[in-house]
């Protein structure tokens, strides 16, 4: 696997060693994107401990998940951020190291190693539950090449990937203007509210970095869709028929059919997509506070069950400033600057919008 000057990686034949036997082209997710699996049920949920839905990043349902495949003797393998604040696959035996797979990570992870440690924990009979993007299920799935019973398969609804070498950078430019190492990440904190994302990073010397996603340079290129790799604009997972048993994700949109719902904590999307996916539902459904809802409401507040992202030029035209120029200028070229006293009448008119909708009982 070879890194561009974007910085994401790419597969590279070696033609001395290759004997032309097709296989990496057989196995590749991108060319083979076949599922079986299709939306049968859509639920939406919340995990009942308060505690551990504020440390997700929506209604804490994948953490009940992976409980219960801990609790009884199974594996779970998903992204954490690791000491070096770099996103990696792991496999989880222990309750306490599943809290480090809680909330998104808004950059491209690194499963290099771990397919085959799956292999052989299927091989030997462990339970496993694999979390990942469409493409990292699928991946996963075609280079087993058979099915097995005792892999279950979790896919995030998904918005692109963005650079590792990208963050890594912009992560290096807050150590450096906070004067320590950062040692935690949250691309999701809750601190004030779910709805508006809000990045948010500790450092050792006890500093703090928390800001909405509209006045972050690294956010806004990702929300704007100009940080994402170039197989995310023509991603074939971005469909109803869906590569894990369960899908999981954000019920965005979730006020204008619930309201009373909508507190404003985190609300889950379940997309139930096989068998079992039923299972695994059947085993938390009484652990937390669900209701059934529908496809239609599911592709109202997520597009990318549907629809791929846009905007591909921009991003190119993006990474072309990255590449040439460096972080910074790329950040002061293609990224809005806010004035503090810009950031604080934008807050303010939030706050009135929020209190109308509030008054009007109308969603988000």
């Amino acid at each position: 696997m070879i890194e561009d000057a974007e910085g994401f990686k790419f597969p590279k034949v070696d033609t001395f060693t290759c004997v032309n036997c097709g296989l990496c082209e057989k196995v590749c997710p991108m060319l083979h994107p076949e599922s079986e699996r299709s939306v049968k049920r859509v639920i939406g949920a919340k995990h009942q401990n308060a505690v551990v839905r504020k440390a997700s990043s929506s209604g804490g349902v994948f953490s009940l998940l992976a409980e219960i495949f801990i609790i009884e003797g199974g594996v779970v393998v998903g992204c954490e951020m690791d000491k070096n604040l770099q996103a990696v696959h792991i496999i989880c035996e222990t309750l306490e190291d599943i809290i480090r797979l809680r909330s998104s990570k808004y950059v491209q992870s690194n499963v290099e190693g771990v397919f085959p440690q799956i292999r052989k924990l299927l091989l030997d009979g462990r339970k496993v539950l694999f979390s990942g993007t469409p493409c990292q299920v699928a991946g996963l799935q075609r280079f087993l090449i058979k099915p097995f019973d005792n892999l279950y398969s979790v896919d995030v609804l998904c918005h692109g990937v963005p650079s590792p070498k990208l963050f890594k950078e912009y992560k290096e430019m807050l150590e450096q203007q906070y004067g320590s190492h950062a040692r935690f990440i949250s691309f999701r904190s809750k601190k004030k509210e779910w709805k508006r994302l809000y990045i948010n990073l500790h450092f050792d010397n006890g500093k703090e970095y928390f800001k909405n996603a509209t006045f972050d340079p690294y956010m806004q290129l990702f929300l704007g869709n100009k940080s994402q790799r170039n197989a995310c604009f023509h991603c074939p997972f971005t469909t109803t028929n869906r590569q894990g048993d369960l899908s999981l994700g954000d019920f965005w949109g979730i006020g204008r059919d619930f309201p009373d719902l909508d507190d404003d904590k985190g609300i889950s999307m379940i997309l139930i997509n096989s068998d079992k996916g039923k299972e695994m539902y059947s085993k938390i459904m009484r652990q937390i506070i669900s209701f059934e809802s529908n496809l239609d409401q599911a592709i109202y507040g997520n597009k990318v069950l549907v629809e791929n992202i846009l905007g591909e030029m921009q991003r190119n035209r993006y990474y072309a400033t990255y590449v040439a120029e460096g972080l910074q200028v790329s950040f002061n070229k293609h990224t809005q600057h806010y004035s503090f006293w810009r950031e604080y009448y934008i807050r303010l008119m939030r706050w009135g919008l929020d209190f109308i909708r509030y008054m009007r009982h109308t969603s988000y």
